[in-house]
């Protein structure tokens, strides 16, 4: 199973991002992927949520796409 984040806009530089309704508990996740560098980023899953680590540089002015892939 597989979940897309869009984030509007660009958090930050090395910015973490957190999904509180992804939660370690209730949600297995087994890889987090930013869709415009095909490449993994940073993400550590617990019961306060998803924890995703964007990069310094943003890959589009407008939106940010993280594909999460689910062990269901």
């Amino acid at each position: 199973t597989t979940l897309y984040a869009i984030i509007l806009g660009w958090p930050g530089r090395g910015r973490e991002v957190t999904f509180r309704s992804i939660q370690s508990g209730n949600t297995p996740v087994t890889d987090v992927t930013l869709i415009s560098h095909d490449r993994p980023v940073p993400w550590e899953s617990s019961d306060d949520g998803l924890n995703v680590v964007l990069p310094e540089r943003s890959p589009d002015d407008l939106a940010v796409v993280l594909r999460i892939d689910l062990n269901h």
